[in-house]
């Protein structure tokens, strides 16, 4: 999985059992795939199946703190 951290400008990619570890109830931090907000480890891996049943061979999921995303500036 590709992570996109939209505060630090940086591109990385991550391995099944770290995004697996991230802490899903943190309200501060949003993270997006395709625009979708993903707030739970069972709702990424659900996009993960529909994606790779398509043939997807890469998630894209972009970081960000809350505040940058919802700002509307």
């Amino acid at each position: 999985m590709k992570v996109i951290d939209v505060e630090e400008n940086t591109e990385r990619y991550c391995e099944f059992t770290e995004v697996k570890s991230w802490d899903w109830g943190d309200a501060k931090t949003m993270r997006l795939v395709k625009g979708m907000h993903i707030t739970s480890w069972h709702k990424l891996l659900e996009i993960m199946h529909y994606e790779a049943d398509k043939g997807s061979r890469e998630l894209v999921i972009t970081e960000a703190a809350r505040f940058m995303l919802l700002g509307g500036g």
